[in-house]
């Protein structure tokens, strides 16, 4: 007896599904490691927030990044490879951007965990004085 919803053939026969499920499994793995570093740092619901806004844009970037190759596959090498390397560099600057955006709304009063950011700025203050 089949289950609904499986299918009988490998996993990699339909690559396209195959890396959508890979890419979706590896956004949601992503969140749910943001997630219970926040918890467990007892950082608050911001951060949960953070690492909800920062896991969205990177599957929205992904998705955007698979029709720009999408289309560039069937292109000359030059032309695949070129524009393919420009992509990803504005998808890394997108990606950091609303990263480092949201980062700066971050509320961190309260919070119990002192990183290395803060670390890092503690110890240019003192070497200030």
């Amino acid at each position: 007896m089949a289950i609904p919803g499986l299918r009988s053939q490998p996993f990699f026969d339909d690559k396209n599904r195959a890396f959508w499920m890979l890419q979706t499994m590896g956004w949601t793995f992503y969140l749910m490691l943001r997630m219970t570093s926040a918890v467990g740092s007892d950082t608050g619901l911001s951060a949960l927030v953070f690492g909800l806004v920062s896991a969205a844009t990177g599957y929205s970037v992904t998705l955007v990044l698979g029709v720009v190759y999408r289309n560039l596959i069937g292109r000359k090498p030059i032309l695949t490879w070129t524009s393919s390397v420009i992509a990803a560099m504005a998808a890394v600057a997108v990606y950091a951007s609303v990263d480092v955006w949201v980062y700066s709304l971050f509320d961190r009063t309260g919070a119990n965990f002192i990183g290395a950011t803060f670390d890092a700025v503690r110890h240019q203050s003192e070497q200030a004085d």
